[in-house]
């Protein structure tokens, strides 16, 4: 189960339960539980009496990430189905609050593995450090860790040196200290091997614990193939549905290409009409506009002859307009002599002089030989 940064320990974990037998064990930090599984599995082979209580807000931090409830709640469905809800516990609280649960000296495995800053992990050291029996020992995960904030190498160089240890460098590292000054014989060999023996040992947990990783990863590499295979299955399958329905929809589209091909030579045929009605049409629209400009000429010439006209029209009635004019001057000059005629005919003067007139009228015919007067002589 992922992630398995611990998965290569899990061999000494379960060899520790044997050696140690402790009717306690706590694990502060268990995220998706592969350590404790591993205990848990080795206490029921075994058939000892331990507790297990494993102790996470499961909520993650900085260093391992944040996650949902979904980790938590698969671990505690594989506790279930593999038997180990009735030794095991899960506690989602913090490290400090789940200490006040547990008396001293009650615990007599301590597994730490939660925030892995030198601060973090030896305040969860020395908080835990009463709670342990006079059999305990305390693990320490990631003691090879050196990147980033890690500092869980720093306390295990301090803590060391006090106490009996061990420490496997595979898998980011696993420290083991004894605490406790009663612990059993088994433990206490373990701890008292001389320096080849120890590596010995320690070199065969490794390949042991590699082994376990290996399998793991063959076994996710396993899920992932077929995971693979059945995805890359249903994607073949709709891979054809696909391809089928492509194929059908050439197969359409080759009929529309015949029919479209169709329409064109058709069109085309249709186009060659239409160019030629167009050329038609064109040279009826040119002759149209030469009419038309025609047109405009004998238009500008006729307008041209209407303002001529024109201004001999205002020429000519300037004219009749002076005659009238004229008119009216002589009509007021003969209304004017006619009255001065009226007033010498009725004048004395012209009575007393008409039979002169009359003498003088005759002696113009006579020098006229007969000639008959005119109006005016008769007049006169």
């Amino acid at each position: 189960m992922q992630p398995l940064a611990w998965a290569g320990h899990i061999p000494f974990g379960m060899f520790c339960i044997e050696l140690l037998k402790p009717d306690q064990l706590v694990e502060l930090g268990t995220h998706s539980g592969n350590s404790f599984n591993a205990f848990c599995q080795s206490v029921k082979r075994l058939g000892y009496p331990t507790r297990c209580y494993a102790v996470d807000t499961w909520e993650g931090d900085p260093q391992a990430g944040c996650y949902g409830p979904e980790i938590l709640e698969a671990l505690h469905n594989y506790q279930v189905q593999a038997g180990y809800t009735e030794f095991s516990t899960l506690l989602k609280t913090t490290f400090d609050d789940a200490a006040a649960s547990f008396a001293a000296g009650s615990v007599d495995l301590l597994h730490i593995d939660g925030l892995h800053t030198y601060q973090a992990v030896r305040h969860d050291f020395e908080t835990w450090l009463p709670k342990m029996s006079t059999r305990g020992v305390v693990l320490f995960h990631d003691t090879q860790v050196r990147k980033g904030d890690f500092g869980v190498w720093q306390l295990w160089q301090e803590v060391s040196s006090r106490y009996p240890s061990l420490e496997f460098t595979h898998s980011h590292g696993l420290g083991v200290l004894a605490i406790g000054s009663e612990l059993p014989e088994p433990m206490r060999q373990l701890l008292g091997l001389d320096g080849e023996t120890r590596e010995r040992f320690k070199s065969l947990l490794q390949r042991l614990g590699n082994e376990i990783v290996h399998g793991y990863e063959a076994a996710a590499l396993t899920d992932e193939i077929a995971t693979r295979d059945r995805q890359l299955a249903t994607r073949d399958h709709d891979f054809r549905i696909v391809l089928q329905k492509m194929e059908a929809d050439i197969h359409g589209l080759d009929v529309m290409a015949r029919g479209l091909q169709e329409q064109v030579l058709f069109l085309d045929q249709e186009l060659t009409v239409t160019r030629g009605q167009r050329d038609h049409l064109l040279s009826e629209r040119d002759q149209l506009l030469s009419a038309h400009h025609h047109l405009l000429s004998e238009r500008d010439q006729l307008l041209s002859a209407h303002h001529h006209l024109l201004s001999e029209r205002d020429q000519i009635l300037t004219a009749h307009h002076q005659l009238l004019s004229e008119c009216d001057d002589l009509r007021n000059e003969c209304r004017h002599l006619l009255a001065g005629q009226s007033e010498l005919i009725n004048s004395t003067s012209w009575r007393i002089t008409s039979p002169l007139r009359r003498l003088g009228s005759l002696a113009a015919k006579l020098r006229m030989g007969g000639k008959k007067p005119s109006h005016t002589d008769q007049d006169s």
